[in-house]
């Protein structure tokens, strides 16, 4: 009798230190998740078996994609920021610590998708608790929307929740550029005393605009059919791509919005402030206007800086 309790013993202490060390191993993920902005935790192959080792009490969604710009996978960047609002809107509940949001890309798990007999991404899949078969998500019968991912897991899950969606969508972002300017435009041709000085400043601006257009290199981006955008690894979006051979199509917006911010500091300096009669609110607007010239010309700096790493100078910023 004493021998079998203490070989019994000597078993519950085994499988005690072994859960205890893959509780261990796993806590580290769980811990490195709840540090990420977003709620989601970046794998690779080595990661990717740890998290989803047994025993554990808590359900994965990971991500299979592929935003290395190497791949181009535009469907890949379609999904990405709806899966980050997902993931937002699940770290913000309190039973967060239930399910996992994890992702990994093909440059960083090549080997693991080869075995795995990937054919395409991206690809989503749920596993619950203590299963080792996923659930995959169905984009086409599901959708890539926010809230349709949300409402699968919720599902699944038995928790509603809704994503965190920003203030402000990337697409509203990049066409307010045109409007505020198009509105900036229509308020000054109604300000003109006649129909004529309306029309001048109409085709005054329509030069000022075709200037911007091919001073930016928007012409380029159109004829050589440059992409809009590109993404890192970690599926940050990368505005500014480096060299003078290569032009992202959101270069051209942000060129015509610098150079049209430095044309309108010009004008208030030139056409606005001298007709103002208050010396204090005119010295104001000067040193406003002023300011905003230097802070354009850093602005220039900066960004000639990223497409040539190796330029020295900066203003500011």
């Amino acid at each position: 009798m004493k021998i079998g309790a203490w070989l019994v013993c000597v078993l519950v202490t085994a499988c005690v230190s072994v859960h205890a060390a893959l509780t261990a191993s796993q806590s580290s993920l769980l811990a490195e998740a709840r540090k990420s902005p977003h709620g989601i935790l970046k794998l690779d192959e080595r990661k990717y078996h740890e998290l989803l080792q047994g025993p554990r009490d808590y359900g994965v969604f990971v991500q299979m994609t592929a935003l290395h710009p190497r791949f181009r996978c535009g469907a890949c960047a379609l999904l990405n920021d709806p899966f980050e609002q997902v993931a937002r809107g699940w770290k913000s509940t309190k039973r967060r610590n239930d399910l996992v949001f994890a992702t990994i890309d093909a440059n960083d798990g090549m080997e693991l998708f080869r075995r795995m007999g990937m054919t395409y991404v991206p690809v989503m899949n749920y596993f619950p608790p203590h299963v080792d078969l996923p659930e995959e998500y169905d984009l086409t019968l599901n959708g890539y929307g926010a809230d349709d991912i949300a409402e699968f897991v919720s599902a699944r899950i038995g928790v509603p929740f809704r994503p965190k969606k920003p203030l402000m969508p990337k697409q509203t972002a990049v066409y307010f550029i045109p409007v505020a300017f198009a509105v900036a435009l229509a308020s000054m041709i109604m300000r003109q005393r006649s129909w004529q000085e309306g029309v001048k400043t109409l085709g005054l601006m329509a030069c000022v605009s075709l200037v911007l257009t091919f001073t930016s290199g928007y012409m380029w981006t159109r004829i050589q059919g440059a992409p809009f955008m590109s993404f890192e690894p970690t599926g940050a979006p990368i505005y500014i791509t480096a060299g003078f051979q290569a032009q992202y199509g959101v270069e051209s917006l942000l060129l015509i919005a610098l150079y049209a911010s430095f044309v309108a500091s010009i004008l208030v300096l030139t056409r606005f402030a001298p007709k103002i009669e208050s010396p204090i609110l005119q010295r104001v607007v000067v040193v406003a206007g002023a300011l905003a010239l230097v802070l354009q010309y850093g602005l220039f700096a900066l960004m000639f800086s990223y497409k040539n790493p190796g330029y020295p100078f900066r203003l500011l910023l």
